[in-house]
């Protein structure tokens, strides 16, 4: 047994290294820190939305789960376009813009043209931002 006391010590489990714990430790503390900031990013990193127009518009032609993010998609790719939120439930958007740069009357029309132009969308209220 004395021979060959390496072989003897890893065969028996004696020879482990010490595991480096520190690097670990900081990695679950960064991997926490990343989930909670992507928790509360609505508490950390709120836009501040007052100074845009909000528009909302009923949209004809909602069927199927498909239809709001299609919607959703088109209206954001629109410049000036801050937000847009789609219910299919409700059958209404709600869209956050810059009044200088894009005016409601376009989003009905860009919402007739997508897809095959079966959606058609309606005005129902155009809140105006607070001027700073």
């Amino acid at each position: 047994m004395s021979i060959y006391p390496d072989k003897r010590e890893r065969v028996l489990g004696f020879h482990r290294r010490k595991r480096k714990r520190g690097a670990k430790i900081l990695l679950v503390l960064l991997l926490l820190l990343g989930v909670s900031a992507f928790a509360f990013r609505d508490r950390f990193f709120k836009a501040n939305l007052d100074g845009f127009s909000h528009a909302t518009l009923r949209v004809d032609g909602l069927f199927c789960p498909a239809c709001p993010p299609r919607i959703k998609s088109a209206l954001e790719k629109i410049p000036g376009v801050i937000k847009a939120d789609v219910e299919l439930s409700t059958e209404r958007t709600i869209i956050t813009f810059d009044s200088k740069k894009v005016s409601p009357e376009t989003f009905e029309k860009s919402i007739s043209k997508i897809g095959t132009g079966g959606y058609k969308g309606t005005i129902l209220v155009v809140k105006k931002g607070k001027k700073n």
